[in-house]
């Protein structure tokens, strides 16, 4: 009961991806295999999302294209956003169709991949948050397990405890490179 509490997030998953399942009907089938497994969450919404970009028609996609940039801006920061921008020299209105479908699918996976460690950490720290609450009001109710002086001393343990996990977590997902990067960003906070 500890952290059983329904999750907002993880349940909107689900809503959007009725709503994604609603518009990859109105598309062609292509090449890709993908299709709705029965549990949906934002792994799901996001490769569902790539497939509609492969999907799109010619203007639609260029349409689109300022939409996942714009995403992309707010979610990864403005400075990120123009350094991206200044990299890349394509002209949304007048260049190779593939290229830019190439592109935006690569841009939404970017933003895929910030919101998704984003919300893991978030989510951690919340978890501990709560956790180091509850041990601070057990103890202030004078609770005979744990002394006022007992709990600061436990509370740096569970802090680095806490992070000791969401490393441990994010970084058997990423490669070599991503881990040191992202290791040294979560030593940060």
């Amino acid at each position: 009961m500890l952290f059983t509490r329904p999750d907002p997030v993880r349940d909107a998953a689900e809503v959007y991806a009725a709503q994604l399942r609603q518009e990859l009907a109105n598309y062609p089938r292509t090449d890709s295999t993908f299709e709705f497994p029965d549990e949906v969450d934002w792994s799901v919404v996001f490769a569902a999302e790539t497939e509609i970009l492969r999907r799109l028609p010619e203007a639609e996609i260029r349409r689109r294209a300022w939409v996942i940039y714009d995403r992309f801006a707010d979610v990864a920061g403005l400075e990120k956003a123009a350094r991206r921008a200044a990299a890349n020299n394509l002209d949304v209105d007048k260049c190779d169709i593939a290229a830019l479908r190439a592109d935006v699918i690569q841009v939404q996976g970017e933003t895929a991949r910030i919101l998704t460690i984003g919300y893991e950490i978030e989510r951690e720290r919340g978890l501990l948050t709560r956790l180091i609450m509850q041990i601070a009001i057990a103890a202030l109710n004078g609770s005979p397990f744990l002394s006022a002086p007992s709990l600061l001393s436990l509370l740096p343990s569970f802090w680095v405890m806490a992070l000791g996990g969401v490393r441990i977590r994010l970084l058997a997902n990423l490669r070599p490179a991503q881990q040191g990067v992202l290791y040294i960003r979560l030593l940060q906070f």
